[in-house]
């Protein structure tokens, strides 16, 4: 079957969403006189920024037309990308903020918006195959992106940026160019899975309490799951430490992307022939595996294990956790669960950014995720206890 246009435009707009600049924004920073610490402070700004805005967004985007929403997005975004090239400190917050900020205005309303063009080209019931199909298609050119992207940052400092500002300009256009649509679905009530916890929070602890295996899942999880998500851009100051190029840090990321994609479709494997409670122990003890390697190894060859391993154990575990949690849980609290699990991780990435922070203020980029590494260690041992001792769902 021949695709329409303008479904083929919206596979074109989700593969323009990814940023070109996330291998080298760090790199970029301390290239530019930057700290490890004031990176940290951005990077926590930005995701402080990002959870306190996902409360609104749904709303906004109801009230404002999902449409004008994404293009306000895009441009929102481009405009970031703009700011980083001042290079300073407060450049660079304003533009980790801008993103963030406007990044915020997005989640949601893209599968919105595809969902009702659908609707009106009488597709809906194949919704599921073209969204994943247009996933799939974001993924690979992101895949490639990647790759290049360090390339580009060596030709020239500036120049993902300026990639990245007509990236985001080209998609507004490109969302503006789909055909008309109905603003049926509301984002506001899509997003309540991840607001429900904020707001119900009491609720969702009384059914936590009422379920500890999912207590214990959700908070073991979270501190594998959260410190990986939360520092895991800052590897790129280890690499350049022990002299891997701009380029290659660019071709690394993108092969973390593609065992990224197997991982995707392995997990469902893994979780046939491993408990709950032993899949969260192997995904911890890859986790503390990456902070220790990524804090002691120095030759750039056996540093691609633990840089390998850490995406690995994220991407697997987050898939696991939210269907272990799907099949535990009774329908009237399944989203009260989900959003607590949202919240929980979340919260621990932006300590993990704070702690991280605090640290390399006055040590090395390898020295801060050693230190992560022992914490975490600790941290670790009672929920992973509990959940090996409980180990029933």
């Amino acid at each position: 079957m021949t695709l329409h246009l303008d479904i083929k435009k919206y596979y074109l707009f989700r593969a323009l969403l990814k940023r070109f600049v996330l291998p080298i924004l760090v790199l970029y920073g301390l290239d530019r006189g930057l700290s490890l610490s004031e990176l940290s402070i951005i990077a926590g700004a930005g995701s402080v920024v990002s959870f306190l805005l996902e409360l609104p967004s749904g709303a906004i985007a109801d009230r404002f037309g999902h449409r004008r929403t994404l293009v306000l997005s895009m441009l929102g975004q481009a405009l970031s990308m703009a700011f980083y090239l001042g290079g300073s400190f407060w450049w660079m917050l304003l533009g980790a903020v801008a993103y963030m900020g406007f990044g915020s205005l997005m989640t949601g309303t893209g599968e919105a918006f595809f969902f009702e063009r659908l609707q009106k080209l009488g597709l809906v019931n194949q919704h599921a195959k073209l969204s994943g199909q247009g996933k799939g298609f974001a993924t690979a050119v992101s895949v490639i992106s990647m790759a290049l992207a360090g390339v580009f940052y060596e030709i020239a400092w500036w120049l993902p940026f300026g990639i990245g500002i007509i990236q985001f300009l080209l998609a507004a256009y490109v969302v503006s160019l789909i055909g008309p649509t109905k603003d049926e679905v509301s984002v506001e009530k899509k997003e309540i899975v991840q607001t429900k916890a904020m707001a119900h929070f009491g609720l969702a602890w009384q059914e936590l309490k009422r379920q500890p295996t999912i207590l214990w899942l959700i908070l073991a999880s979270s501190l594998v799951v959260g410190p990986l998500f939360a520092v895991g851009d800052f590897q790129q100051a280890i690499m350049n430490d022990v002299g891997i190029s701009a380029s290659l840090i660019g071709a690394i990321y993108a092969l973390k992307r593609l065992l990224s994609i197997a991982m995707q479709g392995s997990v469902h494997h893994l979780m046939r022939i491993f408990a709950p409670s032993q899949l969260v122990l192997m995904c911890a003890l890859l986790m503390l595996a990456h902070f220790f390697g990524m804090g002691l190894i120095q030759n750039p060859w056996w540093l691609l294990g633990p840089l390998i391993i850490g995406s690995l154990a994220w991407v697997g575990l987050e898939i696991a956790v939210n269907d272990y949690i799907n099949q535990a849980s009774q329908t009237s609290s399944r989203a009260t669960l989900l959003s607590m699990n949202n919240f929980v991780r979340n919260l621990v990435g932006v300590l993990t950014i704070a702690l991280y922070g605090l640290v390399t203020s006055s040590a090395s980029a390898a020295y801060g995720f050693l230190v992560l590494g022992v914490i975490l260690s600790i941290l670790l041992i009672i929920p992973l206890w509990r959940l090996w001792y409980i180990r029933k769902f």
